[in-house]
């Protein structure tokens, strides 16, 4: 069995993380080195097939070989995780080289500098996959290959290649430093396919451009501008209209969501029908609370809804130090009863060895 590009890398990736914590190791550490090794115990079986030539190469005098300019021997992939450190907040490269589809060479390390923004890392990944790959043309071109005078370095960030494409200098990229530099005629950047190589999200709602106003609440908040409307009251007007309420309490949307969504949910109401508790989590954060089930941390925050019901967020932690929300509970007040509530509720997702509560929570 072969292995694919996705396992070779994420092995890369995590031995990289896990060779930053030899000095003082904690648990968590240990943990995740023990997961790695049964990883690699399970996937003893695979391994990376190499070919010695494709069917397209022709052997012509010289001792050297062809390749059809239909074809592509080398091809490399360049993209970054974005600020990933949660403590220098540096990025991390990912970079890998496919020779006849198969990976000769991956690097998956952080970057030097702290990157502002997500199309910065990628530009420095790029960059570096570029350097990359004119060393390896040079070791082709050393071992008597020919046919092939550029890499087809494959990125899917839209705005670095619409920048490497274009090299102007704009506000957003005039701090980034020219790393490397094509030699003329070597190497140039084409978008040759604009699908990802990974699944787009199937709900923007917590993107920055599902936040942008519509064309139909544009001019609403511009005449209540105009009007002399103060900015807490066109946000009040824009939440208590928002098509997604529908006349509803935004409790009550929020119920009907995760009643009708992939939630794991539980609902608690008093004597007269009102309700006092609300505790939901989707099924993607309990498959994670699942996975990572040994530490969970829970805290309380308000003011996030008209009737003063605290939101306690239980966040769980990956064994590379990511965190996630594991669940929601709204409460109708601190007490004792309410975060046991809170607890049984979670308990039917995951039984967590710890919870550690903030000082706050009592």
């Amino acid at each position: 069995m072969a292995w694919d590009s996705e396992e070779v890398t994420y092995v890369s990736n995590v031995v990289g993380i896990l060779a930053q914590y030899q000095v003082q190791p904690f648990n968590s550490d240990w943990k995740a080195l023990v997961r790695l090794l049964k990883y690699l115990n399970g996937t003893k079986n695979k391994g990376i097939v190499y070919r010695k030539y494709p069917n397209t190469i022709t052997r012509v005098s010289g001792g050297k070989y062809f390749l059809n300019h239909s074809d592509i021997q080398l091809v490399c992939y360049a993209d970054s995780n974005y600020a990933e450190g949660s403590a220098d907040r540096l990025s991390r490269s990912g970079i890998m080289f496919l020779l006849y589809g198969s990976a000769v060479a991956w690097i998956s390390k952080k970057q030097t500098t702290v990157a502002s923004s997500s199309t910065e890392a990628e530009i420095y990944a790029l960059s570096e996959a570029t350097k990359l790959s004119l060393w390896f043309l040079q070791i082709m071109e050393a071992s008597h290959i020919t046919g092939q005078d550029y890499v087809l370095i494959k990125q899917d960030n839209e705005s670095t290649i619409k920048i490497a494409e274009n090299p102007l200098h704009t506000n957003r990229v005039k701090h980034v430093d020219v790393v490397a530099r094509p030699h003329a005629g070597r190497w140039t950047v084409s978008n040759v396919d604009e699908s990802h190589n990974h699944p787009l999200p199937s709900n923007i709602g917590g993107y920055s451009t599902a936040q942008k106003l519509t064309a139909v609440k544009k001019p609403v908040v511009q005449a209540l501008a105009e009007a002399g409307s103060s900015n807490s009251t066109i946000l009040t007007y824009l939440k208590n209209n928002h098509d997604f309420l529908a006349g509803q309490f935004s409790i009550q949307a929020l119920f009907e969501t995760v009643s009708a969504g992939d939630f794991i949910y539980d609902l608690k109401v008093d004597a007269a029908g009102s309700v006092t508790g609300l505790f939901f989590t989707h099924q993607t954060s309990a498959n994670l609370a699942r996975w990572f089930s040994s530490t969970f941390v829970m805290d309380c925050t308000y003011k996030t809804n008209c009737f003063g019901m605290p939101l306690l967020n239980i966040i769980g932690i990956t064994a590379t130090f990511e965190s996630f929300n594991a669940g929601f509970a709204f409460l109708c007040d601190e007490t004792e009863a309410e975060y046991t509530w809170a607890l049984k509720a979670f308990s039917v997702v995951v039984a967590p060895a710890v919870i550690v509560p903030t000082m706050n929570c009592h």
